[in-house]
């Protein structure tokens, strides 16, 4: 019989990759609203995982924090996803304009 832990992880590893699934098929037939619903829902899954195994003493709060701001960091340096990378991060105003390059 497996852990409560290990089950845990299990079951994040298949969101995991029924969230690849859905964002490969935004990519491969297009950015179609019920894709967006069913990629939302699955990364909402993934959000329920990730908060079951804070509780689980698993993930460490302060460490998830610091790969979040970690990330932001990366990606403001080595992608175009911002719209100006030096200014302060807040999501709503620096991702790629809407109508551009979606």
């Amino acid at each position: 019989m497996e852990s409560r832990i290990d089950e845990a992880l299990t079951i994040l590893m298949e969101e995991c990759g029924e969230v690849i699934q859905c964002a490969s098929k935004i990519i491969r037939f297009g950015d179609a609203e019920d894709k967006r619903i069913e990629l939302s829902r699955e990364l909402g899954q993934i959000e329920y995982m990730i908060n079951l195994l804070i509780e689980l003493d698993t993930v460490i709060p302060s460490e998830k924090s610091d790969g979040y701001t970690e990330k932001g960091v990366k990606l403001r340096k080595y992608s175009n996803l911002f719209l100006n990378p030096e200014a302060p991060e807040k999501h709503s105003e620096y991702y790629w304009d809407k109508n551009r390059n979606r």
